[in-house]
């Protein structure tokens, strides 16, 4: 009798300790919430009207775990919110709960449907690296209060419908990247941007502005700066040409009448060129129009173009190349195609009709994809390297049979020969 009594009380005791040590390690595994923060939190989720699937659809008082929320270790306080796509929808209040997070250093609010005026509380949040409030429908100004958040180092505010002048960030010279892309703003880009020490990506695509860019010698940090579908003028290449470092350039659709002075091109560290939308027909005839030898992609599209620019010869580093929308006839020059990194090339909506060469000029080329839809082609359709893995000729004159040798193409995975003239039967290996 004692003996099982003394086994029973061992047997408490291990239980007891077990379930203590259980106890104590999963009070340890879990995260520190200040309740407050947890309060604000579900004050801020009911806010809205969300989807079922919403990022913050498991939040509640007692949760494991928030969804794109992280909280301090130390403090417990909430300093990321990463609600990209959470599926909130409705106004976002100058009184709403998320401005109480005053240690929050991350906020991505991209791809949710906000329909409100920006809102100025923004600024209170003064511990912000990061704000993200792309594809949202904000609209109005961006009041002067973003100019508080003088720890920011990154801001996009693109594809909303904001106006006004250019956003006050004179203040923020921890910016890296500005984002406003696709939105309504207007006026001038202010010259103390290029003065600021960390900014090196600026994108600006699809807005109003307009007037000179006063861009000074000294300025070494921007290495992107995108400007197309905007109201600039060919006023603004000489000074583009001060940014020594620069590495992406987008002057796509400005309505820049060339030949102009074109010393921007002389920026040696140049990778990728966009002067889509320019009329730049001259350039296929004078050699002083070099682009810069680094280049890696270059895009040419509905530029007025009328024979292929020699100065393409001397790109060995090019990669991608873009020719579309122009009116280019003849022959596509065999030297294309010994370019030798080459690996995409766009020659879609011209007047082009064959190939310089033999029928496997091609063959050599370490193209990965071509589009040559909607021009003149006639005869064989050429020998594909096996390398390929996208091919659009459609809309042309194409003539006899589909060359079975496409059928060594492991790697393509679009092809589209519509609207042509070929007489045979597709190849079994096609049409499986």
């Amino acid at each position: 009798m004692t003996l099982r009594l003394r086994v029973d009380s061992i047997s408490c005791f291990f239980c007891c300790v077990f379930s203590l040590n259980f106890l104590v390690t999963t009070l340890v595994s879990q995260p520190f919430r200040r309740p407050d923060q947890v309060e604000s939190l579900l004050a801020f989720k009911n806010e809205f009207s969300i989807c079922k699937n919403s990022t913050t659809s498991s939040w509640s008082e007692d949760a494991v775990s928030f969804d794109g929320v992280v909280f301090d270790d130390d403090t417990g306080a909430v300093t990321e919110l990463h609600l990209g796509g959470a599926c909130l929808s409705g106004n976002l209040k100058a009184n709403s709960s998320l401005y109480r997070f005053q240690h929050l250093r991350y906020l991505d609010l991209s791809f949710n449907d906000f329909s409100s005026s920006f809102p100025a509380e923004f600024g209170r949040l003064t511990s912000l690296d990061v704000l993200d409030l792309h594809h949202n429908r904000f609209t109005g100004e961006v009041p002067s209060s973003i100019n508080n958040l003088s720890r920011l180092t990154s801001l996009d505010l693109s594809v909303n419908k904001l106006t006004g002048g250019f956003p006050l960030v004179h203040n923020l010279t921890k910016l890296s990247s500005i984002s406003l892309s696709y939105n309504n703003f207007s006026g001038t880009v202010p010259s103390y941007l290029f003065t600021m020490p960390l900014l090196s990506f600026l994108d600006l695509h699809q807005n109003h502005f307009g007037g000179p860019l006063d861009i000074p010698n000294s300025t070494i940090m921007f290495e992107s700066l995108i400007l197309g579908n905007n109201l600039f003028s060919g006023g603004i290449l000489e000074p583009i040409s001060n940014l020594a470092n620069l590495i992406y350039l987008d002057l796509s659709f400005l309505n820049i009448t060339f030949p102009v002075n074109f010393t921007f091109l002389k920026l040696q560290s140049l990778e990728n060129l966009d002067i889509s939308g320019n009329n730049v027909s001259r350039l296929n005839i004078s050699s002083e129009y070099a682009f810069p030898t680094m280049l890696i992609e270059l895009h040419l599209s509905s530029c007025n173009i009328h024979e292929f620019p020699k100065v393409l010869k001397t790109l060995q580093n090019l990669q991608h190349l873009d020719i579309s929308n122009n009116r280019l006839k003849g022959k596509v020059p065999a030297w294309l195609w010994n370019l030798p990194s080459l690996t995409s090339v766009r020659l879609s909506h011209n007047s082009i009709d064959g190939f310089e060469g033999s029928p496997d000029v091609l063959l050599s080329s370490p193209l990965l994809e071509l589009d040559l839809s909607s021009n003149a082609f006639h005869g064989a359709f050429p020998v594909i390297p096996r390398s390929m893995e996208f091919i659009s000729a459609s809309n042309n004159h194409f003539s006899g049979g589909i060359p079975r040798t496409l059928c060594d193409s492991i790697f393509l995975n679009v092809l589209d020969l519509s609207s042509n003239s070929f007489s045979d039967t597709v190849p079994e290996c096609l049409s499986e």
